[in-house]
Formats: structure tokens, sequence, C-alpha cells
């Protein structure tokens, strides 16, 4: 592992075991990086997405059938290329998926805001 990837992991890890208190003392409320190192809300406060149409299903079913195929740590714009679709449909489907935890967010990527994986069943 190069030192670039183990003092990310390292931070990563610290900024996970604090508390909000002590986040919130960490990083000035005003930065930029506040919003990008912040927690995501809990299932039971994050907005449910709209339920999906028929094309949204089928992309939902091309995404699950990717992340089945290649595993984890693909990108959104790796998972978009294999499954293909249109924009739309994919989004949709990939907000449902990650709303219901059949798609989670595993970790950053250089060039990427996260990588996504298959939920557990």
């Amino acid at each position: 592992m190069d030192i670039k990837s183990e003092l990310a992991r390292t931070v990563r890890e610290r900024l996970a075991a604090m508390s909000d208190d002590e986040l919130l003392s960490f990083i000035p409320a005003d930065s930029v990086t506040f919003a990008f190192l912040s927690k995501p809300a809990p299932a039971e406060r994050r907005r449910k997405p709209r339920e999906l149409d028929d094309e949204g299903r089928v992309a939902a079913a091309a995404i699950l059938e990717v992340l089945e195929g290649q595993g984890e740590g693909l990108s959104r714009g790796e998972l978009h290329s294999a499954a293909g679709g249109p924009d739309n449909h994919f989004g949709a489907a990939l907000r449902w998926l990650r709303f219901t935890g059949e798609v989670v967010a595993t970790g950053a990527k250089a060039g990427t805001k996260y990588l996504l994986a298959k939920g557990d069943d």
C-alpha cells in the first residue's frame, strides 16, 4: 500500500471514530469540506425516492446484474457504462437501490466520490 492510500485510510478511520461534536469542532461549519466529510443521514431520516417505473426497474435489474458479475469496487461511471441505459433511468434506479440497501457505497477511489457494491441480502 502506498503512503497516500495509507494516510487516507488513517484519516478516514479517525474521522469516522469522532463523535458529531468532535467533528464539528474539528472542521469549521463554513468549510467546503464539511459537506463532503459529514456523515450521511440515518435511513429513517432519508427522503424516500420516487417509486421506479418499468424502465427504472429494468435499469435496477441491470445494475444488480453488473454488480453480481463484477463484484465490488465499481465507480458510478464504470457501473453506468457496464449497465447501459438512459441517464435518467440509471440515476433513479441507483438512488432507489441505495435507499433500499441493495447497493452500498464502500469507500473512495481516485477520481470518484464512492465505489459501489451489492448490499447484504
